[in-house]
Parts: C-alpha cells; structure tokens; sequence
C-alpha cells in the first residue's frame, strides 16, 4: 500500500486523522479515514477531488483521495504545529493571541465559501498555529453548502443540530465558539472581542455577521491589550526615514491602535498615538496622510472648535484629492459637534456611506428626515435616497419618495435598499410593498441583516393585513425575533400590529391580551401602530358592550 499509517493524530466529526507515510513521494501526511456507513462514495471524492485544486495558505492542502475497505481516505498536508486549544495554554496567551487566530482561520474559511464548499468542522482542534505563528485549517469536512454533516460537540451551530446541513453560516458560528473557547484563556480586557464572539455564534443565523470580512473588521477594533506603545510609534513616525508605500501602512497601524486604545480605555488614551499620526503626516509631507491623521484626531476630540477646524481642513484636501469616500466621513464626523436628531441622521448617512459592506443597516433606524448634502460620490447620493425614504415609514402623511434599488450593487444591499422602500409603502400603498417585501426576502432570507429583515417582516405584516389577516400575522410574530434586546416601550410598536392582526382574524381574547403591553406607551406610538392600537381598543370594547 502506497500509505502507511503510523498512529492516529486525532479524532474528528466524521472520522479518524492518522499520521502517515507516504512511500511514493517519500514524505509525511495526514490521512483522514471517514467510514462510508451507507454514503455514497462518490459524492466525498467529488467534495476531495474539488478541494484538491483549492490552493490558500489558510487551508491545508489535499494530496488524494480514495476508498479502500468501507472507508473513504482523503490524503492532505501534514501541517506542523500545535492546535488553537493547546497553544491558548502558553502562560502568555493574550486576547491580541485570540482575535488573531480568529482572524486568520477567517480568511481561509472565506475563501473555502468563495470556492462553494465549507468547511462543516471548524473548532479548536482543526486549527494548527504553526511554529511560525500561522494558522492552518485542517481536518476539512470536505462539503458543498446544505449537504449533510456531523461537527464537533459544543461548535456545532443550532441550525446544524436540527436540519444536520451545513453552510457559511454554520462555519461562522463555529468560529465564534473557537473565539469564546481562546477567550477563557486571555487574560485583560478583551469585551469587545467577547461582544464580536457573541454575535458571530448567535443562536439565529441571521443574528450573525453579514460576512466574515464584518466579522474580521469588528475583530480589528476589538479592544485587545497591545504591547506596543504610542511612544513607540511617534519615535518610528518622527525619526525614521519612510518611504509612501510604508508610510502609509504605519498610518494605517496606528489608526487601528488608536481605536483599539480608545475602546479600551477611553478616547483620552489615544493621545499618544493622535501625536505619532500628526508627526507621520507633518514628516511626510502627504496631503493624503494629513487627511487622515486630521480625521483620526477629530474623532476623539473633547474640544468641539478644534474637532470643527481639523475637520473643515480635512474636507478640503478630501475635495482636492478627489477622495469622495473620506469627503463623506469628514462631513458625518462634524455634524457629531452639531446638534439636533436631523444632524445625527447625517451622520448615520454619512458613515454608513463610507462602510461598502454594509450601507444601509444603519440607515433602517433613521426613521425620519434628511438634510441634502451635495456629493459626487454615488454611493452617498442613493444613501441619501434610501434616507429620505426612510422618513415615509410611519408617517401617513409623508411624501413617497421612489427608490432605485437596482442602483445598489449586491444582493444584500439591494434587498436592504428593497426592505425600506417596503416598509416605507406598507400602509399607503399596500400591493407595491407586498411585491417589495418579497423581493427583499428572497435577496436576504440566506444571509442578510436581521435588521433588514425586520422591516420585511413589518412590511409584509402592515400591506397583508386588509387582505390576508392570517398571513400578516405569521409575519408580525416573527418581529419578536427582533427585539432581543428590546425595551418594552420598543415593542409596543410590533405588539399593536399583531394585536390588530389577531382582532381581524376575530381572535379578540389574544388581541386583548397583548393590551397591557402596548397601552404604557401608546401616546409614544408613531401614527400607524397608534391606530391598530386604538382599533384593537374599539374591537375589545365593542364585543364587551362598553
């Protein structure tokens, strides 16, 4: 036989890995040996057989495939190293140890996902940190999304257990278990990391992040203890000679610490290193790196006139350098220093502006009003749009403002785009928003922001009620999903529109039930859920004879 096992590494969710030798290539491998137990096996040589033309750094790589004696083997890469778990053990494990294993198992599982397979095993035993502190994935599960699979106790997602099919968003839940296993190990201050955890292994898949270049940004800010110093980096900034390929890369370290500082300690501690951006920029003599330490030092200002000053000179290099993107962040930095809910509502549009990966999630929550602000940057001017659309939600009276979804590019941001457009029709002009809403489902039921589908599921509700009681309210109940973290009086709202669709559906005992829950609150309702709940009121009085 070509392959000679010499011990058994490990044990995984679908099969044993071994140690072995390979005689042909004289070299050490890793060979995992799934029992068929029923399965075809063709199907698992087609999954190794694709993953053996994959090739990324962050993922081991597969050498054969094969059956022999009811078992299919599958032939890989013998990766040198320690798993995530042992080396978490090291007296000098940190949080920054972590979020960088996390980080960088992410890539791989990313590019697993790109390729259309996931990996169905992900934990921390198959994750190797090699000698070189690089992490690889191992121990595959080697499937296409929706296919049936095992996994390993405690890292496998909720979803899996009941259906027992995998997808990206199984792995990521995966993830973010490995994430809270090393965090038990970390000493210090890592919430942020914890918070980041919590919600890529949320229970609902639609909890989770939108994708795992989110996951990885919101690790990047997570306050982690660094052991390097503002002072450091002013020295590196002020003394050393750079280059603007390198200059600009130390920008871009000291803006992450900065962050990461401020998080954790508060925006004061950043100081040091707000000093090491301004000697960088003033060092080189960059009009990009001066917008950029200009902006890094608005954002933590306590001096409202300063933060203003820095902020009107960022937009102006932003203007002349042509950098639309950093002309929006200046102008939503400066109306923090203004006041006023319409000044918060730019600032919502604006920064939402500059996060190509997710647009419009922040934009949903900006219920009325927008200031116009002139731009050339596309992406601003349909987030204005989606804005001022936003305004008609709840608001009977308000004019319809018409959104060009298909301008959005993405499915996701264009379901999102859809889902405000919906909720905004919902009660004026019923039929358009129904057709809406399903739309935005259809784009974001796999994988879209829970906030999105919020609105859908409200829109949906709201446009069906005069015509399908029954189906509005299986939509209105799923609304309390969204309110995990609600207050009562956030929930009022939703209570009022299923209250309503259970008195249409003559089930005026549960309607009645849920008035307690809305009546605190209900001279804070917005016009349209104030009038379910009033008609609610009438019903339960009418049927009493009161």
């Amino acid at each position: 036989m070509r392959y000679r096992l010499l011990g058994v590494k490990a044990k995984g969710g679908q099969g044993v890995i071994c140690h072995a030798f390979d005689h042909v290539l004289d070299r050490d491998v890793a060979v995992k040996l799934i029992p068929l137990d029923g399965r075809p096996a063709d199907e698992l040589l087609e999954e190794a057989r694709r993953l053996a033309q994959f090739s990324h750094r962050r993922v081991v790589r597969v050498h054969d495939a094969g059956t022999d004696e009811g078992f299919v083997y599958i032939v890989m890469e013998l990766v040198e190293g320690v798993s995530a778990d042992v080396f978490a053990l090291s007296p000098s494990f940190s949080a920054r140890d972590a979020t960088r294993i996390v980080r960088q198992a992410s890539e791989g599982l990313e590019a697993l996902h790109d390729a259309g397979l996931v990996h169905g095993d992900v934990s921390v035993k198959n994750i190797i940190v090699g000698r070189d502190g690089e992490v690889v994935l191992v121990d595959l599960g080697l499937s296409s999304p929706g296919a049936l699979m095992g996994g390993t106790p405690g890292f496998v997602a909720p979803e899996v257990v009941r259906t027992r099919t995998v997808s990206p968003r199984s792995d990521q839940y995966a993830l973010g278990r490995v994430l809270v296993a090393l965090l038990e190990h970390a000493p210090g201050h890592a919430q942020a990391a914890a918070r980041t955890a919590a919600r890529a292994s949320a229970e609902l898949p639609q909890r989770r992040f939108p994708s795992l270049v989110s996951l990885r940004r919101s690790l990047r800010l997570a306050p982690v203890r660094r052991a390097l110093l503002g002072g450091a980096l002013v020295f590196a900034a002020v003394a050393l000679p750079w280059d603007n390929e390198s200059s600009a890369a130390l920008m871009r370290h000291i803006e992450r610490e900065a962050f990461t500082v401020a998080e954790d300690r508060g925006p004061p501690a950043a100081h040091e290193l707000i000093a090491a951006a301004d000697a960088l920029a003033t060092r080189t003599g960059s009009d990009p790196l001066r917008l950029r330490a200009n902006l890094l030092a608005a954002r933590f200002s306590s001096d409202g006139a300063h933060r203003q000053a820095l902020l009107s000179e960022a937009f102006v290099l932003a203007k002349a350098l042509g950098d639309d993107e950093r002309q929006a962040e200046a102008l939503g930095l400066a109306s923090l220093a203004a006041t006023g809910d319409e000044d918060q509502r730019m600032l919502a549009n604006l920064s939402a502006a500059v996060d190509p990966e997710a647009p419009i999630p922040t934009l949903t929550r900006a219920m009325a009003g927008a200031p116009s602000v002139e731009s050339t940057n596309d992406r601003v001017t349909r987030t204005l749009a989606v804005i001022r659309a936003s305004e008609t939600i709840e608001q009977p009276d308000a004019a319809i403002v018409a959104l060009d979804c298909d301008a959005f590019e993405g499915r996701w941001e264009r379901g999102a785009c859809l889902s405000v457009d919906a909720a905004a029709l919902a009660d004026k002009r019923p039929a358009v928003a129904l057709e809406k809403a399903n739309e935005a489902l259809s784009l974001l039921e796999d994988g879209g922001d829970l906030e999105d589908l919020c609105l859908v599921w409200w829109a949906r509700g709201v446009s069906q009620l005069s015509t399908d009681p029954s189906a509005a309210r299986v939509d209105l109940e799923k609304l309390s999903e969204c309110c995990v973290d609600c207050t009562p009086e956030d929930e009022a709202p939703n209570y009022a529109a299923l209250a309503y669709a259970l008195a249409l559906e003559e089930r005026l005992e549960e309607a009645e039930a849920l008035l307690p829950k809305i009546e605190p609150w209900a001279k804070e309702l917005l016009p349209t859920p104030h009038t379910f709940f009033e008609r609610v009121q009438s019903a339960v009085a009418e049927r009493s004879g009161r």
